[in-house]
């Protein structure tokens, strides 16, 4: 099971993974060294190990988990985000649905103990549609020096005509832009030319405990400074029009879209 230790003003949440024994006794923690926030929990049917799914630098592999020890493995070496995973009755495959910012849900097939593995597509409902543009990522440093990244939606034809960029921060605000939003889609906006940057500043999920903490006890100055850090590093590609920059923001709770606001941003 996963446990969430309570969060303070000052400290962050954190997300772990436990074995509770069925007899009574105290919870083994089983992931008190491994930096990531475990979900979507399946046992394999031989109750050696679990596979879940965690937030990464952007993706949301799939992993291994051994419950004697511990020991993690990932399972997925693709740009993907993985949800929903079934282990097969003989405990050989692991079914799984597979997007990513540039791809809807599908069904995948993967082997339930290689590591770094790209899956076997299955049949979907429908074939995937194409998108406008092409993604690909932006790094930036912090002000404390932190590494950042973030994805950068291109419209078809920035190449030849640099596009007006369109900052969009996700909410949560302890989620990360890793996946297919059918409601939060960038592609809506890269068909109308944009280009838009889906920033993961301090708060983020899957970069690490201290990368929550570092912004946990103010959120208006890490994960603020963190979004104009990337922004900045966006603006500065030839392909993004840098006199053309707006912001808007939205709300995991929220049932109301986004507002594009120009940006004023300090300098």
């Amino acid at each position: 099971m996963t446990r969430t230790r309570r969060s303070s003003p000052t400290r962050a949440p954190r997300l772990d993974l436990v074995l509770v024994p069925l007899a009574g006794g105290p919870p083994r923690e089983l992931t008190a060294d491994w930096d990531h926030w475990p979900a979507d929990v399946r046992w394999t049917p031989d109750s050696a190990a679990l596979i879940v799914v965690a937030d990464q630098l952007g993706r949301a592999p799939l992993f291994r988990v051994s419950a004697e020890d511990g020991a993690v493995t990932r399972l997925t070496g693709d740009n993907g985000a993985y949800s929903d995973p079934r282990v097969s009755p003989d405990g050989r495959f692991v079914y799984a649905l597979r997007n990513a910012v540039d791809a809807p849900p599908a069904p995948v097939r993967l082997d339930a103990h290689a590591a770094g593995q790209h899956p076997v597509a299955l049949p979907a409902p429908a074939e995937a549609p194409s998108v406008p543009g092409r993604l690909t990522e932006v790094e930036a440093t912090a002000v404390d020096g932190t590494g950042l990244r973030g994805w950068l939606v291109l419209p078809t034809g920035a190449d030849e005509e640099p596009a007006p960029l369109l900052v969009w921060v996700h909410g949560g605000p302890m989620t990360s832009w890793n996946s297919w939003h059918w409601r939060w889609n960038p592609w809506l906006l890269a068909a109308r030319g944009y280009a838009v940057l889906l920033p993961d500043p301090a708060l983020s999920t899957g970069y690490g405990q201290a990368f929550l903490q570092r912004g946990w006890p103010d959120w208006g100055d890490a994960p603020y400074t963190d979004v104009l850090a990337l922004a900045d590093a966006a603006e500065a590609r030839p392909d993004v029009d840098a006199s053309r920059t707006a912001a808007c923001g939205r709300s995991t709770s929220s049932g109301r879209p986004p507002t594009p606001r120009t940006t004023g941003r300090p300098r």
